[in-house]
Order: structure tokens, then C-alpha cells, then sequence
């Protein structure tokens, strides 16, 4: 019927989804208060935190907002505080990407030392130093490249030397653990440094190690203050030496080893250093084009070491003799002493003949290798050195040709000079205008900074020409004079000052990592390489290194409390068991005994009864005996009459046999008739049986 009346709209259903939304607004407005309830926070949401002016927040995503960040970096209410009390805000938080990537890094961040933490400095002095000689063996043996299977016998070794090392982990497996434990410690104070550093530049270069393996080395280069430092982040194994997964292996190490953002650290970068590769350089697809992506403001710097060596490379390649100088003299002249102890012993002989003064004999190189500018440079420096008493050598084998041809190649000497440029107001302008974004994310107030510069440079000036003697051209000292006049330009020298130039930290971690994984240790894998070369290349030196900070991770990185006097407590439980063992057995003896007794006085009367029937059965023994003579004797009787029988029953066949049977009969009686006729011995022989 509502469709008759003009103007009404027939009202909801009792029942209609309109009407329980509307019901349910009106509800939570005027009569349900939500509050917050501790229940949420104490089921394991540690990163949940509630205060009456912001309201309930993640304490994670606050602490990593640019993790947390949503839709081109904007916040959820998780991250500046809501008030919405449900358990349906609170779950759709928790399941979100951004608050799993943000809640990975703080779950890696280093918590405060508990209690229970500082149980370990509390023990006993000997097992805290046993803890500390263990450390020490662990870090000695990968700072010199060993196995961690050389624990077991360097304990073994500590101990038979009279130091206490006791029994509990003493295997390979703790050795791990100890090793784990000192790398993360300097991977921490890396990430301490590196949080507090406002520019970064990474160094990055690929090779390839003993397992045919593609392994990508990151270093970083900042300056705090003019002081520059350069640090091992890591290495990562790349399953392609593409740009997109060499970019994915540095966000890992960074995430993994620095337990920061990758957001966070490329927000800070301002260079990338390497060695020239097109993988790396590469303006489509490279690395550094990926990095700008995220970074606009990154310099790609190539290797001004491979840049050299490819310069002289083209320039060796214009000049018509370098041929003959390098591939025919240099090595020529190599191969001639190489080859030959004879010659070796002449050239020797020649410079003991004919030295003066403080001449020196270098026996000629090969001018050939990988860094082959170094190779020449010491192939030429020792062919020079030792002219002289090569061409007298040479001159007296017969070879003047090559003496002539070598004083024509070295008649020419070229020397390099170096042009030195100062920064002037245009240079900071572009410099400026580049790193704009960068430099007002780190405060610095671009106006001021060209005032400062041009008071600077007249306060450095002035300095040099007061005192030449006593001023230092280091930045690290105008950093400690003037840090608090110019605060807005010495920032922007720091930027400059953390551009790479060279990429030689990379060759020489790669020199590290080829001294750690040999052809015999191959199957190292990544985690372990890295925690090696961490130890190797940033803990100090074995006089130097303090084990306790790791100790204390050690002990505080696992949810079982550690237990290092667990084989001592083992092997005293073993000896109280066997005492209490050997007491009962003791106890259980006593009783026997006292049974024992009791049944013996029972054995006595038994074995005196036993004493009587014997007697009585002795008695009836001998009576048993003398029945048993009587007995033979019948037996015996019996026997005769037997045989007595039997015999005459055979007479009695013997007789009814034939003729031939009556003689034998005959025979027989004559033979009876001899032995009756035999000697009274044979008689009574006879008698007797």
C-alpha cells in the first residue's frame, strides 16, 4: 500500500540489512564504549602498544615507517595511533605485507639485555674465562683461514697445556654457534655506524670462486665528520649475474647482515662504485639504472684504477714499439734468465765484478699477468735498475744485438705530472643542484652552505699562510675546528668525501674470500662465508680482540638457557648415582649376609642329622657290600653251571655227529688228558678261576 501514498518511502523491514547497519551505527555512537583490552597485547603481539592520546599503535611499523608504508608512502592508522578498539583492525594489521616486512627488521634489531642475559658475567670466573679462551680459538682459526673442524684439537691442545677448557662445547657444532655469534657483533656495530651516517656509497663487484659459483661482494663508504671509513656488508651467491638479481642480493645482505630497510639504506645513497662492467654501468637495465629507480640522485663512479688500465691499454695500442718493447725485449730478457740457472749465476757474477757504491741487482720479471700495469711497471723498474750488468752479461755472451736494441727502447724517459683543481662556487652550485634530495633529507640548508663555503675557504687560507709548518690538509681536522661554525657545508664535503673512486676494498675482499674457500672447503655455503669474511675483514686483530660482547649474545640469542658447566654437572650427577649405587648394593649385601646367618644355624642341625644318617648308611654299605660279594660268588656259581650245561649239551651233539665227530671227540679227550698231566702251577692257576 506505500506505493499509493505521494512523498512516504516505506520504512525497513524488521529484518533488512539497511535496517541492522543503521541500528548497529546508532549502537556503537550512543551506548557501546570500546576500550582497549590487554588480552590482544599479551597473545604474543609484543609490537602492540596502547596510550590514551594516540590510541593503539604497532610499535614496529613506528620504529620502520618506510617498511610500513602504504600506497606511495603513506601511513596506515597502525602507524600513528588509532583508536578504533577491534580485534578486526588489530588482525588486518597483523596480516598486512608492510607490517610482516616491517615487524622482520625489528624482530632483528638488537633488544635491550634483560636480566637473564646478564646471568652469564655472574658465573664463575673459571667458566666465564674457559667461554673466552673458546672465543678466541674460534677467531683465531678463521682469522688465519683454518677449519672450524681445528677446534676440537686446539682445545684438546689448551688443555693438555694445563688450562682449564672443561668438557662442554668442545665440537665443531659450538664452533658455529661462537662464530655466528662474533660476526652478527661486528655486523651490529656496522649497522650502528651506518644508521648514524647521513651519505652512503656502495661498492660492488662480481667474480667467481672455487665452486663455479657467481659471488657478488658489497663494501660501503661513508664519512662522518671528514673521517672516511669503508666496511664489508656481505657477499651473495647470484643464481644469474643479472642486474635485477644482483640488485636482490644487496637488499638481502642489507636486511640480513645491517638489519635495516632497504628503503631506509638507499634513501642515504649517493654513488655507486664498481669496476666498469656493463651489467653494472648499464643506463637500461644495469645495476645503477635499477638503483636510480628507487634513488634518483646515485652517481655510477667506474673504477678509476680499470679506467686507467684501459686508458693505457688504447694508448699502448698507438705506439709502434710497444710490441717490441713489451713482448719482445721485456720478456725476452725474462725467459733468457728464467730458463737457465747458468745464466742466473753469470748475471750474478757480473754484478759482484763490476757493483759500485750502492748499486742493487733486481733478476729481470714476467711483464705479463691480470693487473698487468703492475706486472710492467715492476718488469721495466728491474730491467732498468739492473741495465748495466745486464748488457755487460749480455755483451759477454755474444749478444750485442739485444744490448743495442735495448739502449734504443730506453733512451726515452716520459714523466706524468698531476694538475691540481680547487672547488670553486660554480662547482658547488652543480654539485648542489644534483644532490638536492639527498642534502635537505640530511638537513642541510643549501643557502647557507654557499656562505659557509666562501667563509671557509678564507679561514683555511688564512690558516696555511699563518702557519704552513703546522696546517694539515685533512678534512678530518677542519671537521674537528670548525664543526660548529659551518654546520651546512662541511655535511656536503662529507657527500663528496663518501664517492668511491676505486673499487680496490672489492679486489681485496675477493682476495679474502679465495683464501677462505679453497678447492678442499667448496661446499662452504653462503651464511658461513659471509660470518668468515665478517671476522675476517672487520673484527681487530687476535692481541686486540674483546670476546665479551659476543659472549653475550651468545648467551642471549637462543630461548633454553646455555648451560657451559653442563658436562661438569652430568659427570657429578654420575658420581653421586654410583655412590648412591654402591651404598645400596652395600645395604642389599648386609641383609644377605643376615639371611645368610639365619640359615646357616638351620644348615648346622641339618648337616648334623645328615652326619647320623650317614653313619647308619655307612653301616648298611658295608652289609650291602658283603651281600654283594655273596651275590659274585652265586652269580659266579651260576655261571658254572651254565657253562657246565651248555658244554654238555655239545658233548651230547658231539656224539651224535658222524665218525668224523667221534674222533674229534677222541682228540678232545686226549687234550684234557694232557692238561690234567700239567704242573701244579697251571693247577692252581686253574683253581683260582
Amino acid at each position: 500500500m506505500w506505493r499509493y501514498l505521494e512523498g512516504v518511502k516505506q520504512p525497513p523491514g524488521p529484518g533488512s540489512k539497511k535496517r541492522n547497519a543503521v541500528y548497529d551505527r546508532e549502537y556503537e555512537k550512543t551506548k557501546r564504549q570500546r576500550t582497549f583490552r590487554t588480552e590482544w597485547a599479551s597473545s604474543g603481539r609484543t609490537w602492540l602498544v596502547n596510550t590514551d592520546e594516540a590510541g593503539m599503535y604497532c610499535l614496529a611499523c613506528k620504529s620502520h615507517p618506510t617498511a610500513s608504508a602504504i600506497d606511495n608512502n603513506k601511513k596506515g592508522n597502525m602507524v600513528s595511533g588509532t583508536k578504533s578498539y577491534k580485534l578486526d583492525t588489530i588482525v588486518k594489521h597483523e596480516r598486512s605485507k608492510q607490517h610482516i616486512a616491517a615487524l622482520d627488521i625489528w624482530n632483528r634489531k638488537p633488544k635491550e639485555e634483560s636480566d637473564a642475559g646478564k646471568i652469564i658475567m655472574n658465573l664463575n670466573k673459571d667458566i666465564y674465562q674457559k667461554l673466552v679462551r673458546m672465543f678466541r680459538n674460534c677467531h683465531a682459526l678463521i682469522s688465519n683461514c683454518r677449519p672450524l673442524s681445528d677446534f676440537v684439537w686446539l682445545c684438546q691442545l689448551d688443555a693438555m697445556k694445563g688450562l682449564q677448557m672443561g668438557e662442554t662445547y668442545r665440537n665443531v657444532m659450538s664452533a658455529k654457534n661462537f662464530v655466528t655469534a662474533i660476526a652478527h657483533v661486528e655486523f651490529r656495530n656496522i649497522a650502528k655506524i651506518v644508521d648514524e651516517a647521513k651519505f652512503l656509497c656502495v661498492i660492488g663487484e662480481g667474480s667467481t670462486d672455487t665452486s663455479i659459483r657467481e659471488q657478488e661482494m658489497w663494501f660501503v663508504r661513508l664519512c662522518i665528520k671528514g673521517d672516511i671509513k669503508v666496511y664489508f656488508i656481505g657477499v651473495e651467491s647470484a643464481e644469474r649475474a643479472d642486474a635485477e638479481h644482483i640488485v636482490s642480493g644487496l637488499k638481502n645482505i642489507i636486511l640480513e647482515n645491517l638489519m635495516m630497510d632497504s628503503a631506509e639504506f638507499i634513501r642515504k645513497l649517493v654513488s655507486l662504485g664498481c669496476d666498469g662492467a656493463s651489467v653494472m654501468v648499464g643506463c637500461k637495465a644495469g645495476v645503477s639504472a635499477l638503483l636510480k629507480q628507487e634513488q634518483p640522485c646515485v652517481v655510477t663512479v667506474h673504477c678509476m684504477a680499470h679506467r686507467l688500465e684501459l686508458c693505457l691499454k688504447d694508448a699502448a695500442k698507438k705506439v709502434s714499439v710497444y710490441d717490441k718493447i713489451i713482448n719482445t725485449l721485456l720478456m725476452g730478457i725474462y725467459y733468457f734468465y728464467y730458463n737457465s740457472t747458468l745464466n742466473r749465476s753469470m748475471l750474478l757474477r757480473t754484478f759482484n765484478a763490476i757493483k759500485t757504491g750502492d748499486d742493487k741487482l733486481l733478476i729481470p720479471v714476467k711483464s705479463g699477468g691480470t693487473r698487468w700495469i703492475g706486472h710492467q711497471l715492476r718488469a721495466i723498474t728491474a730491467v732498468v735498475t739492473s741495465y748495466k750488468f745486464i748488457v755487460a752479461h749480455l755483451e759477454q755472451t755474444g749478444t750485442a744485438c739485444c744490448v743495442g736494441s735495448m739502449k734504443k727502447s730506453l733512451q726515452q724517459k716520459k714523466s706524468f705530472c698531476s694538475t691540481r683543481t680547487d672547488f670553486g662556487d660554480e662547482d658547488l652550485h652543480q654539485l648542489m643542484d644534483h644532490f638536492r634530495p639527498v642534502l635537505k633529507e640530511a638537513g642541510v640548508d643549501l643557502e647557507e652552505a654557499e656562505l659557509e663555503w666562501s667563509f671557509l675557504k678564507m679561514q683555511v687560507s688564512n690558516k696555511r699562510r699563518q702557519s704552513p709548518k703546522d696546517f694539515v690538509p685533512d678534512w678530518k681536522v677542519i671537521n674537528q675546528e670548525y664543526s660548529d661554525r659551518f654546520k651546512n657545508i662541511l655535511p656536503v664535503m662529507d657527500l663528496l668525501l663518501t664517492l668511491s673512486l676505486s673499487s680496490a676494498e672489492a679486489e681485496r675482499g675477493f682476495s679474502q674470500l679465495k683464501l677462505i674457500k679453497t678447492k678442499l672447503r667448496t661446499n662452504l655455503s653462503d651464511t658461513s662465508l659471509n660470518e668468515q669474511l665478517a671476522i675476517k675483514l672487520l673484527s681487530p686483530s687476535m692481541e686486540n680482540f674483546d670476546p665479551d660482547d659476543a659472549i653475550q649474545y651468545w648467551n642471549t640469542s637462543v630461548l633454553r638457557s646455555r648451560r657451559p658447566n653442563f658436562m661438569k654437572d652430568r659427570v657429578q650427577q654420575r658420581k653421586k648415582d654410583k655412590e648412591n649405587e654402591d651404598v645400596q648394593e652395600i645395604h642389599e649385601h648386609d641383609s644377605m649376609e643376615a639371611e645368610f646367618e639365619g640359615q646357616g644355624v638351620e644348615s648346622e642341625e641339618t648337616e648334623r642329622d645328615n652326619d647320623s644318617v650317614e653313619v647308619e648308611s655307612e653301616g648298611q654299605a658295608v652289609e650291602s657290600e658283603e651281600t654283594e660279594r655273596d651275590n659274585d660268588s652265586v652269580k659266579l656259581s651260576l655261571k658254572g653251571r651254565q657253562w657246565k650245561a651248555r658244554r654238555q649239551r655239545e658233548i651230547m651233539t658231539v656224539w651224535k655227529l658222524s665218525l668224523k665227530g667221534r674222533q674229534w671227540k677222541a682228540r678232545r679227550q686226549r687234550e684234557k688228558m694232557t692238561v690234567w698231566k700239567m704242573s701244579s702251577k697251571h693247577r692252581r692257576l686253574k683253581v683260582g678261576k
